[in-house]
C-alpha cells in the first residue's frame, strides 16, 4: 500500500495494523517491521528507533524506515537536534519549519525535513533508553490517535530494549569477570569447547600478587588486576581470545593472525609488562610467569576437547615454571613426571613432618681474627627411605607452595630450642649465636611473633639470630619491618641473608636494625679472581661497619677466598673450607667438646 493511501483509515484500522506489527515482538526483525509499518500508518517519510546510552551525547539507530522500506542505521550527535529537547516522559512535536529551528542538525538539513515528532522510549521504571522518531518532508502535526499509536509503539519498544539489556546483564554476570570485564572462567571453557582448531593456549600469572593485596589492600589489588587486564586487552586486541581464569591468572588463546611460535608470543607478552602499571597514585612493576602448550605436542592423540587439554597442559607448564623459578615454560611430557614426583614428595613430606623424619644439621661460623667458633647456622635436612637425600631447595620450596612452611618452620624452631637445651645440659653449650632461617610466609603469618616467643620461652634471646633473605624481605618491606621489630623488641637479633642479591637501600637497612649482613656466596665464590666481586664485598664490609653491623661471608670454600676476606677485615665467615654442616652429635664432638 503506497504512502497517502492509509490517511483515510480509521483509528481502529490503524491500531489493527499496529497490533499486527506488535505481534512480531521478540523476533529479530521486530524493530524493523514496526518502523516500516509506522511510516505508513503515520504517513511520514522517516521513522526510526534510536538508542541513547546514559550520559551519552550520541544516538545510534536500531532501525530506520524510509517510506515503509528499510534504510541504513546511522550514528548522530544529539547536540543541537530536536531529539535533545524530547522530555523524559512526554511526546514532543515540531509540526513545521523544524530545520529552521535547528540549523545545526545536519540530518534534518540533508533529508529536507520540515516536521518532527519524538517520543521517549522508557523502561518499566521510567528510565530513558532511547527515542522513537517520526520525520516528514512536509508540515505534519500528529493528531491524538496518531500520538497514541506513537505511545503504544514506544512502550513496546521500551519493553523489548529493557528485556534485551537485562539479558545482556545476565549474560555479563554469567560470562564476564566482575573485576576486569574480561571473559571469565565459564566463558573461557565454553569458548574452548565451541571453537575448533585451537592451536595453542598461554597462561600467565602475576608474580607475588598476594604481596600487593597484603601490603596495599584488596581494592588496590583489584585495581592492579584491572590494569593488567586492560594492558593485555590493548595488546592482544584481534590477535587472540583473552580472559581471566582465576585470581591472578589470565589466559590468552592466540589466533592465526599472531605470528611467531608460542614461545615468541610468550616472550612478547613479557615485554608488554616491562613498563610499570599505574593504579591511582601507586606504581607497580609487574612480573609475570608464563606457561604454554601447543597442539603440535598432542602427537595425534584424540581428546574430547583439544582446547581443554591444551588448557590443562598450559596449567602444568605454568606450575612447573613457578616451581622452578622460570619465567616461561612450554609444556613437555616430562613435566607430568615432575609434577607426579613433587606430588609424591609432598605426600612424603607431610608424613615425615608429623612422624619426625626430618633432622637439623649445624654449620659452624668462625671468627676470622681468632679462628674460634662464634655460632652456627641451622640447616634442615631430609633423608627419605624411598627417595634418599632430598635437596633442601626442593622440599622447602614445595613446603612454601603447598602451605606446609609454617608447620615446618615451627618444627625447626622447636627442635633448635630443644637441641640448645640438650647441649646446655651436657655442659657443652654453643658459644655465640644460633642462626635460624625464617621464610617470608612465616614472617607474614598471623601470630608469628607470639609463636616464636612461646617456643623460645626460657632461652636467652641474645643467643638466637633469625635470618631472612634480602630478596624475601623486599617483597613486602613494610610488613617485614613491623614483624621484625616485634621480635627484636624481645631481645632477639636479625641477619639479612644473601645480601647483595636484592634491592634494599641504605634507608631500608637503617630501619630494619639488623645486627648481621651475610654476604651471598655467589660473590665469595668468584674472588679473588673477579675485581668487580672484590669491590662489591669491600663495599658491603665498609657499609656494614659504618652502620654498626657485623658481616658474615657465606660459602667460603678455598684458602684464597679466606685470605682475601681476612685482608679486608671481614670478621666472620662460614663455608665448607671452615666446616661442613654436621648432625648434632658430630657437631658436638668436633666443635663443642
Amino acid at each position: 500500500m503506497k504512502r497517502g493511501m492509509l490517511t483515510a483509515l480509521s483509528s481502529e484500522a490503524k491500531l489493527l495494523r499496529l497490533a499486527n506489527a506488535l505481534i512480531r515482538s521478540g523476533y529479530e526483525d521486530f524493530f524493523q517491521t514496526l518502523v516500516n509499518e509506522l511510516a505508513l500508518v503515520l504517513d511520514v517519510d522517516y521513522v526510526m528507533i534510536a538508542a541513547v546510552p546514559e550520559a551519552s551525547h550520541q544516538a545510534t539507530t536500531l532501525a530506520v524506515s524510509f517510506r515503509g522500506e528499510s534504510a541504513d542505521n546511522i550514528l548522530y550527535d544529539l547536540h543541537g537536534t530536536p531529539c535533545e529537547t524530547v522530555p523524559e516522559r512526554e511526546l514532543c512535536q515540531y509540526p513545521e519549519s523544524v530545520s529552521t529551528q535547528f540549523p545545526d542538525d545536519k540530518m534534518l538539513q540533508d533529508f529536507g525535513i520540515q516536521s518532527y515528532c519524538g517520543m521517549p522510549v522508557l523502561t518499566s521504571s521510567c528510565e530513558k533508553l532511547g527515542i522513537l522518531i517520526a520525520l516528514a518532508k512536509r508540515p505534519v502535526k500528529l493528531g491524538e490517535a496518531d500520538q497514541e499509536i506513537m505511545r503504544i509503539a514506544a512502550a513496546q519498544i521500551g519493553a523489548n530494549m529493557e528485556l534485551a539489556r537485562n539479558q545482556h546483564r545476565i549474560q555479563s554476570l554469567i560470562f564476564e569477570d566482575a573485576v576486569t570485564g574480561l571473559a571469565n572462567r565459564r566463558r573461557i571453557l565454553d569458548w574452548l569447547d565451541e571453537t575448533p582448531g585451537v592451536q595453542s593456549v598461554i597462561l600467565l600469572d602475576i608474580k607475588r600478587f598476594k604481596d600487593i593485596n597484603d601490603l596495599h589492600g584488596h581494592l588496590i589489588g583489584d585495581a592492579v588486576l584491572y590494569a593488567v587486564g586492560e594492558r593485555l586487552k590493548s595488546r592482544v586486541s584481534g590477535l587472540g581470545f583473552l580472559g581471566r581464569l582465576s585470581s591472578d591468572e589470565y589466559v590468552i588463546i592466540p589466533f592465526d593472525e599472531w605470528s611467531g611460535t608460542v614461545l615468541d608470543q610468550a616472550r612478547q607478552i613479557q615485554q608488554w609488562f616491562e613498563p610499570s602499571i599505574l593504579s591511582g597514585s601507586a606504581k607497580f612493576q609487574i612480573g609475570i610467569t608464563i606457561g604454554a602448550a601447543t597442539a603440535s605436542q598432542l602427537d595425534g592423540q584424540r581428546f574430547r576437547s583439544v582446547g581443554y587439554e591444551l588448557l590443562r597442559r598450559a596449567g602444568v607448564s605454568l606450575a612447573e615454571a613457578k616451581a622452578l623459578g622460570q619465567s616461561v615454560l612450554v609444556f613437555e611430557s616430562s613435566m607430568v613426571d615432575s609434577r607426579q614426583y613433587r606430588k609424591r614428595m609432598f605426600d612424603r613430606l607431610s608424613d615425615v613432618l608429623r612422624e619426625g623424619g626430618l633432622s637439623l644439621h649445624y654449620q659452624p661460623q668462625i671468627d676470622l681474627r681468632t679462628g674460634e667458633l662464634v655460632g652456627a647456622e641451622v640447616l634442615c635436612r631430609w633423608h627419605d627411605a624411598e627417595m634418599g637425600w632430598v635437596p633442601p631447595g626442593q622440599f622447602i620450596r614445595l613446603a612454601e607452595e603447598r602451605g606446609l612452611i609454617i608447620e615446618l618452620g615451627d618444627w625447626v624452631l622447636r627442635e633448635s630450642c630443644r637441641q640448645l637445651h640438650e647441649w646446655d645440659a651436657s655442659g657443652t653449650s654453643l658459644p655465640g649465636k644460633l642462626c635460624i632461617n625464617i621464610s617470608t610466609i612465616q614472617l607474614e603469618s598471623r601470630g608469628f611473633a607470639e609463636r616464636v616467643l612461646t617456643i623460645l620461652a626460657g632461652r636467652d634471646p641474645s643467643g638466637v639470630v633469625f635470618e631472612l633473605t634480602e630478596t624475601a624481605m623486599m617483597r613486602a618491606p613494610e610488613i617485614s619491618i613491623r614483624q621484625m621489630e616485634r621480635i627484636r623488641a624481645s631481645g632477639f637479633s636479625w641477619a639479612i641473608d644473601d645480601f647483595g642479591t636484592g634491592y634494599s637501600s641504605l634507608a631500608f637497612l637503617t630501619r630494619v636494625h639488623a645486627q648481621f649482613l651475610k654476604i651471598d656466596k655467589s660473590f665469595v665464590s668468584r674472588v679473588p679472581n673477579s675485581r668487580n666481586d672484590e669491590t662489591v664485598i669491600r663495599t658491603i664490609v665498609a657499609m656494614a661497619e659504618s652502620l654498626g653491623m657485623n658481616v658474615i661471608a657465606e660459602g667460603v670454600e678455598t684458602q684464597e677466598q679466606l685470605a682475601f676476606l681476612k685482608s679486608i677485615d671481614c670478621c666472620y665467615a662460614q663455608g665448607y673450607h671452615l666446616g661442613h654442616p654436621l648432625d648434632p652429635v658430630s657437631f658436638k664432638q668436633k666443635w663443642l667438646a
